[in-house]
């Protein structure tokens, strides 16, 4: 496990937020409803970059982009995962018709429907 996976492990642990390890040493952590699962692991051997990515979805981010200036990474993952859980962060999927779902993180409800495509229906798996 990667020393940044291993920080955010400990944060999890110490919130009682459960989650899996796999056998490459990423973390595994269920969304609600049977959304997906969030899957947390270095890219680069030397821990430079951290992706979260949902593993039955294409989603995925970078560590970096959640961090701010004055969080350490660690910290911005674990916050970005109690938003999800906390119903900040949204959990939508979009129903298209002729079309697979597709799956959505999204932080503005309102932006989200701007650009709802005609005829279109979504659900919200953590509200």
């Amino acid at each position: 496990m990667d020393a940044i996976v291993k920080q955010i492990a400990l944060k999890l642990d110490n919130l009682g937020i459960g989650y899996f390890v796999d056998s490459s040493g990423k973390l595994l952590v269920p969304l609600p409803n049977n959304f997906d699962c969030l899957s947390i692991g270095a890219l680069k051997n030397d821990n430079s970059d951290t992706i979260l990515e949902m593993v039955q979805a294409g989603w995925h981010t970078h560590g970096d982009l959640l961090n701010g200036s004055e969080v350490d990474e660690a910290d911005a993952i674990v916050s970005f995962i109690e938003d999800i859980l906390d119903g900040e962060i949204l959990l939508i999927e979009e129903y298209v018709p002729g079309e697979q779902p597709r799956k959505f993180v999204e932080d503005d409800l309102e932006l989200y429907l701007r650009n709802l495509p005609a005829g279109a229906e979504y659900k919200i798996y953590n509200k």
